[in-house]
């Protein structure tokens, strides 16, 4: 999809100048919205997730400092850039207390434009990056929290307990439902070996599982006891094309530690409800 930006400026050629030379799929940007006041602007923001906003600052219906204003008390996260022709020190200065990223002056290079864009994509990409890794870690906390709690009510592998349902709305507000799929070793000959080479059957399930199972929409593959694991995959998938992708695992699992794997597949928070065995 890609970052988000909004143009706004009373001169309707120049947005559609800008909107149409610029790049941007070179700078990450999937959406491009343009404004030609505050007005049309706050119409598009309060329906549209906007990541960046480039803004004129003096505008006849409403001044672009007024509108960043009306951003911050709305509690918006949007990277914000004065483009304006009047290199006025106030102006600035009260541009960067209600947190800009900067204040260009007009007129400016579609080469300057794009740079000065590229950073702040940059900068929004690692910010997005380590949020989805610090909410995907703490999933799995969760998700280990739920387990170990399995473990200790004596709980087998297909049988699990499940998230309540004030933790299964934290952690997907807006995915319903998810699918999980348990997965564990079959030959149990030699424990202490398989006990030595936990590491590796660690690595090798969750590179295969992210390999295999990513365009299913993978969320995190939690590890919870010696070669078991819970993948949880964010959507309902499609039980024919996930055991293909399984018995895709399945092959390059065997090749890779000379096991056999198998797997339980349910739908829903509750995992010991409507399960499919799988190899």
């Amino acid at each position: 999809m890609g970052l988000t930006i909004l143009l706004v400026d009373d001169d309707q050629i120049l947005t559609e100048k800008t909107k149409n030379s610029l790049n941007w799929d070179s700078l990450g940007i999937g959406m491009v919205f343009t404004a030609n006041n505050i007005h049309e602007a706050k119409g598009i923001l309060k329906v549209y997730k906007v990541d960046i906003l480039l803004c004129d600052v003096d505008m006849p219906m409403g001044s672009g400092l007024e509108l960043v204003e009306w951003i911050r008390e709305e509690g918006m996260e949007i990277k914000c850039i004065f483009l304006s022709s009047y290199a006025n020190f106030t102006y600035a200065q009260k541009a960067l207390r209600l947190g800009s990223v900067n204040y260009l002056l007009k007129p400016i290079s579609n080469k300057d434009l794009e740079a000065e864009l590229n950073t702040v994509c940059d900068e929004l990409l690692k910010e997005h990056t380590n949020l989805n890794s610090q909410e995907k870690k703490q999933r799995e906390e969760v998700w280990k929290k739920v387990l170990v709690q399995a473990l200790s009510d004596g709980v087998g592998t297909s049988n699990t307990s499940s998230l309540s349902d004030a933790q299964y709305s934290e952690l997907y507000p807006s995915v319903q439902p998810i699918t999980l799929v348990l997965a564990g070793l079959l030959d149990n000959s030699d424990e202490r070996q398989k006990v030595k080479d936990i590491s590796l059957y660690n690595y090798c399930m969750r590179t295969v599982s992210e390999k295999y199972l990513r365009e299913l929409d993978l969320d995190v593959t939690v590890s919870y006891k010696d070669a078991e694991w819970l993948l949880v995959l964010k959507n309902f998938a499609d039980y024919d094309r996930l055991e293909e992708q399984l018995s895709k695992m399945q092959q390059e699992l065997n090749e890779q530690t000379a096991h056999s794997y198998c797997f339980y597949i349910t739908v829903g928070a509750h995992m010991q409800a409507s399960q499919r065995q799988f190899g």
